[in-house]
């Protein structure tokens, strides 16, 4: 008796080891995809279902196999593909949760596209082959995919100038996949409130950091100074945007240097905070014919005005007989290297529209106020223009003369931009003077 019992015992386990050994292993269900590749390849089903490629944010391209001898053994009429359905996940065709693709391609392995798709979905679906009869059908295992989901945040602007600031923002998705085919950017606006609009702000587009694929970044310039600017990042597919909480940073203040002393910008050269003949940074001061200290002579010929080559070092230097010993008229290469090496911003000080000169080493600045320029008359009067009007200007001569001698060089300054003129520059009209130190 005992041993029969010991016998029975036996036959159980080996009956119970042989039900687990047998069992069909389920797909873990809970992972992002899945695709079984022993059963792609083992399958002897008549359509067996491959691996879903390609997916994006609303498409995905599904592959499947049939496991027939040749297309000539199929009914006619036969159609195959895949069936899909986010809601279903044991999806057949024809079901009313489902969506039927059906497969053009005359091979035994074929793929189908799936567009329409919803953002951040898991996607079930199946291959199938349906013979013309519509009864027989010929059904592949269960696999899945989730489509991509992609969200954005905003981060915290660094840097954060006095005109400029780099905003931030970054992706729940790898900007540079090439299954990204979005866009990405910010909306910013300075109107007091807690979240920019469309409708009326402004757009700008992000570029992605070097070495971050979800990171991006854009720079903001012409800013005003000590105001407060609102943003938020976005990422937009398709026509949908996709935005983040919006964040705010606040401008530095602009401080421009006023007094009789020199500014040290960074430069090779100190320069003067004022106009000569300026009480104030904003003012224009005197206006002078190219190589008249006086500022008082408004003749028109050109025999009147010296014809050196250079102002520096001779008694024709206005900044010289006008503000004492080492202030010297600057040269045209002093000049460039201010608009090359500092941050020119068009704005507005004390009423007076100009150019903030921001050294982008130091952060000092100084004012070049748009004064315009006077312009002789026939009577030897001098009348001025460019002042007070919409689009102000302002003219400052240079030390240097130019290749004809009837002209000088000069720098114009207009809200477009800073440029310095060779031709065209009569010696006889009134420009204004900024000086610089001599070495």
């Amino acid at each position: 008796m005992k041993t029969a019992k010991l016998i029975a015992m036996a036959l159980m386990m080996v009956v119970a080891m042989a039900a687990c050994t047998n069992e069909v292993e389920k797909p873990d269900r809970d992972q992002e995809d899945f695709f079984d590749e022993e059963y792609w390849a083992t399958s002897t089903d008549t359509a067996v279902t491959g691996q879903a490629t390609d997916v994006t944010y609303y498409s995905a391209t599904l592959t499947g196999k049939l496991n027939i001898k040749t297309f000539s053994s199929l009914p006619q009429y036969t159609t195959w593909g895949v069936v899909i359905s986010a809601t279903n996940p044991d999806p057949m065709p024809n079901a009313d949760d489902c969506v039927t693709i059906i497969s053009k391609r005359q091979a035994k392995i074929f793929t189908c596209s799936a567009t329409g798709l919803t953002m951040g979905t898991k996607y079930y679906y199946r291959a199938y082959l349906r013979e013309s009869n519509g009864k027989t059908l010929r059904i592949g295992r269960v696999m899945y995919f989730t489509t991509l989901k992609c969200s954005v945040s905003t981060s915290d602007a660094d840097p954060v100038s006095i005109f400029s600031a780099t905003i931030r923002g970054e992706s729940s998705i790898k900007l540079n996949d090439t299954k990204f085919l979005g866009e990405v950017g910010f909306l910013y606006t300075k109107r007091q409130t807690d979240r920019p609009n469309p409708s009326v702000d402004t757009f700008v587009k992000g570029s992605v950091s070097p070495n971050d694929s979800v990171r991006f970044e854009a720079q903001l310039t012409g800013l005003t100074s000590s105001t407060r600017y609102t943003y938020m990042a976005y990422l937009k597919i398709d026509t949908v945007y996709y935005w983040g909480d919006p964040i705010s940073f606040t401008t530095q203040n602009l401080s421009i240097e006023d007094s009789d002393l020199p500014v040290d910008l960074g430069l090779t050269t100190l320069w003067a905070a004022r106009n000569v003949g300026a009480s104030k940074a904003e003012l224009a001061g005197t206006y002078f014919g190219w190589g008249d200290p006086t500022g008082d002579k408004t003749s028109s010929n050109p025999a009147d005005y010296p014809s050196v080559a250079s102002l520096v070092g001779t008694d024709y230097d206005i900044a010289t007989a006008n503000l004492g010993a080492g202030w010297q008229m600057p040269t045209f290469e002093q000049f460039e290297e201010l608009i090359n090496e500092c941050d020119w911003v068009w704005t507005t000080w004390h009423d007076t529209q100009g150019y903030a000169v921001v050294s982008r080493t130091n952060g000092k600045a100084i004012f070049l106020p748009a004064g315009g320029y006077a312009k002789p008359l026939d009577d030897d009067g001098r009348e001025v223009i460019g002042q007070g009007i919409a689009e102000p200007l302002g003219y400052y001569w240079t030390a240097n003369l130019s290749s004809f001698s009837r002209f000088a060089y000069s720098l114009k300054i207009t809200s477009k931009k800073p440029d310095m003129h060779k031709l065209d520059n009569d010696k006889s009209y009134g420009y204004m003077v900024r000086a610089v130190l001599a070495e």
